[in-house]
This record gives structure tokens, C-alpha cells and sequence, in this order.
């Protein structure tokens, strides 16, 4: 996945921000995306263009979110638990589980 390695690459050269990445395939008929686990990891970086070049030069221009949308994000490492939909889920009619009550 070159996407991955790219993005690696500029995170531990310091980077934190995208303005955008390219993905340049030899595919003439159709546009080369980056696979679920490299969506996934760039989303972690927030929604920024992703350009999708063909061999014949055309491109095309996505963005992280259309490519994976209701992925996993930065939002959600800062969300509080009560904020979570499955805090107050009931299990078999049972009280909602706390730290305290044991399975």
C-alpha cells in the first residue's frame, strides 16, 4: 500500500496535516483508489482531497470522507462516554452496565 507508506513517511518526518494525496496507478480505463486499511488510516489525519491519476494523465478528485464515509476519526478520540450511543444500552432487561457490576 503505497498510500500507508506515503502517509507514514511524512508522520514521521513531522507531518500532522494533509493538504492532499495523489494516487497514480498505470490503469487506463478506470481510477486506482486506495484500499479500506489506507482509507481508514488517512481518515485518521481528518477529510482531505485525494487525487486519482490515470496513466493517461486524466485525473479525478475524491476526498478521504467520500471514500470511507462514517469512518472512525479524530472526533471521535475526544468523545466522552456518555456522548456514546451504546452507553445506556439494556442488555436482557438488565440494568445498563457500570464498573462496578461484574458479567
Amino acid at each position: 500500500c503505497a498510500e500507508r507508506c506515503a502517509l507514514y513517511k511524512a508522520i514521521s518526518e513531522g507531518e500532522r496535516h494533509f493538504d492532499a494525496l495523489a494516487v497514480a496507478t498505470d490503469l487506463e480505463d478506470e481510477f486506482g483508489t486506495p484500499c479500506g486499511g489506507c482509507r481508514q488510516n488517512m481518515a485518521e489525519f481528518g477529510d482531505f482531497p485525494v487525487i486519482m491519476v490515470r496513466a493517461d494523465g486524466k485525473y479525478e478528485i475524491t476526498s478521504v470522507h467520500e471514500l470511507l464515509p462514517r469512518a472512525f476519526a479524530p472526533k471521535h478520540l475526544f468523545m466522552r462516554r456518555h456522548d456514546s450511543p451504546v452507553h445506556d444500552t439494556v442488555i436482557d432487561d438488565q440494568e445498563p452496565l457500570s464498573p462496578k457490576r461484574k458479567r
